[in-house]
């Protein structure tokens, strides 16, 4: 059995665990639906450590890239409970010129229940200002294990869609 914490890529999917928390429950003993929204940041920010990057990453002329989020979604077919052991899978399901956008699939026990997305548009902070700008060739080449969009009619339909900003 896999250990928790551990991490592996399945089919293009970076794949963690998490371990549910009580204090990530309700009265019900139920994990909150907000939650899910943590894990699904969580697992993002693990992807990108995997890939040897951050959210938050120092450029060499000293400027700050990041990601902020400009859309989440998350569907829900069963709960999860107290100490429960999530399967977190995450993708990236497209790429447009400035955004990424994450698909994320929560298993119990091999059993789909939730989905979830999360828009977040490349930018550079400087002077505690945020500017959108094109995705760097080098962070699409460290995502591109993990990448469902490449393939040849997700990329014309990117070039006949004249590279809009949005992921979507």
């Amino acid at each position: 059995m896999k250990e928790v914490g551990e991490t592996r890529n399945v089919a293009n999917e970076f794949h963690t665990r998490r371990v549910v928390a009580f204090s990530e429950t309700d009265m019900a003993g139920v994990v909150h639906f907000a939650e899910f929204f943590r894990y699904m940041e969580d697992a993002e920010h693990e992807l990108w450590r995997s890939v040897g990057w951050s959210v938050v990453q120092r450029q060499p002329d000293g400027t700050v890239l990041t990601w902020p989020r400009v859309h989440a979604s998350c569907d829900y077919r069963s709960p999860a409970r107290f100490e429960d052991v999530l399967d977190i899978y995450v993708s990236v399901a497209r790429s447009g010129r400035r955004a990424l956008r994450y698909a994320f699939r929560f298993q119990l026990d091999g059993r789909d229940i939730a989905t979830g997305t999360i828009v977040a548009v490349c930018c550079v902070l400087e002077n505690a200002q945020l500017r959108a700008i094109d995705i760097p060739e080098e962070v699409l080449a460290r995502l591109a294990p993990y990448r469902t969009d490449l393939n040849g009619a997700t990329q014309a339909s990117e070039k006949t869609n004249g590279g809009k900003d949005q992921a979507g």
